[in-house]
């Protein structure tokens, strides 16, 4: 029997082109009580488990230790199966190089490999417990369970950022959700460590290849370095490298780490190794990283990957692809959209000063709806947006509800409705006087309009909202049997233009991603376009700055005689400092 103890994971091994381990049971939701003893049962075999609470660190606390026993507890009989007396051996698993980092399972810590018995003997085990990332487990775009019993105590901010970067790879999932998760989970933790935590999550997704290029210069067997383990190296180069962290600190904090994924010790003296040498010659690995040919630097010191970074090469040039890719590795403001009919900008800035003094709070010229704003932490709770005053939406995605312009008394189509973030900025534009209806096919997303209504009192006046789920590639008489004045259209795409935001795109999407979105894309604006009447205006938006997704999208609507451009758009980060976004606006000849 092979077994693979990671953090909360004990991991079967198995055959497979692309991928060598399979996740068997995730042991993290179990109680965690000091000295209690979790056994799993394989055929003729069981594994048991003690966890041992420790306490100390920053903030009060530490997450439980993790040790790995081979003797049931006394009294525990038969009843639990019989238990293999074997020679236990540890050592480091092995990853076949081609394959996906995103993997399920991922963990790294130590291999338990009880001599005599069969390998293939744990083929037809069952799984402990299911994935609680998703239905389906690996799944892209898998968003964490909304719900979970709260830990007793807090974990270290370097430990808690370590559980969300394996949670974000295994399930594909937005390091956003998941980090929320987490932290919900971590009522206690300071918000110091809250902050660290975040800082850390987005800075190891944002530089994840040149951190991983630091840790493989200096490791004996990079192959070997894998799961927990490399996270938690990859936190304190980013650590050393980015943030400029004294060595002798990040060191020591990463050492503590190592210590509590590898309670034996035996991980340590490769972790202490590797940061010794990053400590010696990382500035000049970053030189060199950096002072390599375009593609090379794009891909070693920008962390682009490099399929992606040749497509801006190629696109771009390599002057402005380098600015791309600098901007993308900051971490971006938060943008705010402010509800200017039910507050004065001025007022509503003010109220952010005060409830938000060590922010720093940007005004954006010839915006006075719009607010940028850093150190501020969470501002999706507070007063603010509990009132509808301010709204979370990215600078540039605020551009496409005003170039459609509705106004007081139409009729307004929000296709691809999502949250309701467009539907409420509709709202406001037309002074909450007319007809909106908002579409989407998931309705998960539906599902937080009811919120959107509330808090944008969108029950004022003469504003009719109605919300249906429905699939508008489709025939759906409730939009086909009366035309739209105009028609909001922000298609599903790969989310190309957001990777400052969500830097776990860069590692989730592949070359063949952009070419698979574009037949919904073209038959959601097909279809969109036949829902206008004649004079009536559509606006086609994507979050995305390729232009597959977004001119070679509206192309085909040059077919259609009675459709003309008014006007397109591209933003982008280094020229507009914004995320990448696309917007046309058609019009439908009378």
């Amino acid at each position: 029997m092979h077994a693979e103890l990671g953090v909360g994971a004990l991991e079967e091994v198995v055959d497979g082109p692309h991928r060598d381990h399979q996740l068997l049971g995730d042991l993290a939701a179990l109680p965690t009580a000091r000295g209690e003893r979790h056994h799993l049962e394989f055929p003729g075999r069981e594994v048991v488990r003690t966890f041992v609470d420790g306490e100390g660190g920053r903030a009060g606390s530490r997450a439980a230790g993790r040790e790995l026993r081979r003797h049931p507890p006394a009294g525990a009989g038969s009843a639990l199966g019989p238990v293999h007396q074997g020679r236990v051996c540890v050592g480091l698993r092995r990853q076949e190089r081609g394959a996906d980092p995103g993997e399920a399972g991922g963990g790294v810590v130590q291999r338990v490999a009880v001599v005599g018995a069969a390998r293939n003997g744990m083929r037809g085990a069952r799984k402990a417990r299911a994935d609680p990332t998703s239905a389906r487990p690996g799944r892209p775009g898998a968003m964490p369970p909304r719900r979970h019993a709260k830990s007793s105590s807090s974990p270290a901010a370097r430990e808690l950022a370590v559980r969300v970067l394996r949670d974000v790879a295994r399930a594909q999932g937005f390091s956003n959700r998941w980090l929320s998760h987490h932290l919900e989970r971590a009522p206690a933790m300071d918000p110091r460590d809250r902050a660290l935590c975040t800082t850390l999550v987005y800075g190891v997704l944002r530089h994840r290849e040149r951190l991983d290029r630091h840790i493989d210069r200096h490791a004996h067997r990079p192959q070997g370095v894998r799961g927990e383990l490399r996270d938690a190296l990859r936190v304190a180069v980013f650590e050393m490298r980015e943030l400029q962290r004294p060595s002798a600190i990040a060191v020591s904090e990463a050492l503590k780490l190592v210590q509590t994924l590898d309670p034996s010790g035996r991980l340590r003296g490769v972790a202490q190794a590797i940061l010794s040498g990053v400590d010696r010659h990382g500035e000049t690995l970053d030189h060199t990283l950096a002072s390599a040919s375009p593609l090379d630097a794009l891909e070693g010191r920008w962390s682009i990957p490099r399929w992606l970074a040749g497509r801006w090469l190629k696109q771009l040039g390599a002057e402005r692809a380098l600015r791309r890719a600098e901007a993308l590795s900051l971490p971006p403001p938060i943008d705010l959209r402010l509800d200017t009919a039910h507050a004065d900008p001025s007022a509503i800035v003010q109220r952010l000063r005060e409830e938000h003094p060590v922010a720093e709070i940007e005004t954006v010229p010839d915006a006075p709806w719009s607010v940028r704003i850093r150190g501020a932490g969470d501002l999706f709770y507070g007063a603010l947006h509990d009132e509808g005053l301010i709204s979370v939406q990215g600078l540039a995605a605020q551009q496409a509800a005003r170039l459609l312009a509705p106004q007081p008394g139409e009729r307004v189509l929000d296709a691809c409705a999502g949250m309701g973030v467009k539907t409420l900025q509709l709202a406001e534009l037309m002074q909450r006087r007319g007809t909106i209806v908002a579409v989407d096919a998931d309705p998960k997303q539906l599902a937080a309009h009811e919120d959107v209504r509330r808090r944008g009192r969108l029950d004022e006046g003469t504003l009719d909202v109605r919300v249906l789920q429905a699939d508008l590639t489709a025939d759906v008489p409730a939009l086909d049997d009366a035309r739209f004045d105009r028609v909001l259209l922000d298609v599903p795409c790969t989310g190309l233009g957001n990777l400052a935001r969500h830097p776990e795109i860069r590692w989730h999407r592949r070359f063949e991603d952009i070419a698979a979105r574009v037949p919904l894309q073209r038959a959601l604006l097909e279809r969109s376009w036949r829902r206008l009447r004649s004079g009536g205006t559509l606006v086609y938006a994507v979050c995305s700055a390729e232009p597959e997704e977004g001119s070679g999208v509206v192309d085909i609507m040059r077919a259609h005689p009675e459709s003309e451009l008014l006007s397109e758009r591209t933003w982008s980060p280094e020229n507009d400092g914004t995320e990448g976004f696309y917007a046309a606006v058609l019009r439908r000849r009378d």
